[in-house]
């Protein structure tokens, strides 16, 4: 549901067309470990990369505090989920787990 609305808004920034790069927000630390995580995660289980680029530094999740908020509870949650699934095969924690 959360990431419906993510993708909702995130379509209404590309129909509006413009960069709000001057009201943009940082990259949060949650992302930035969720994005670390996920690509361990990919390694661990020898998987294709997932698609994290809108959780990047540059990515489209930083262009307002709104959708800052919202890619940084999907951070939370992914990095939880991908610990349970880590721990419940005792595979390395590596990023996730710091």
């Amino acid at each position: 549901m959360r990431a419906r609305r993510i993708l909702t808004a995130l379509g209404a920034v590309f129909v509006v067309g413009g960069s709000l790069a001057a009201c943009g927000v940082g990259q949060t630390p949650e992302c930035e470990i969720y994005v670390s995580c996920q690509e361990h995660f990919d390694q661990v289980r020898n998987r294709n990369p997932a698609n994290v680029n809108i959780y990047r530094p540059d990515g489209v999740c930083w262009e307002n505090r709104e959708l800052a908020d919202d890619c940084t509870l999907e951070c939370i949650e992914g990095t939880e989920d991908l610990v349970e699934k880590l721990t419940n095969t005792d595979d390395d924690l590596g990023p996730c787990g710091s």
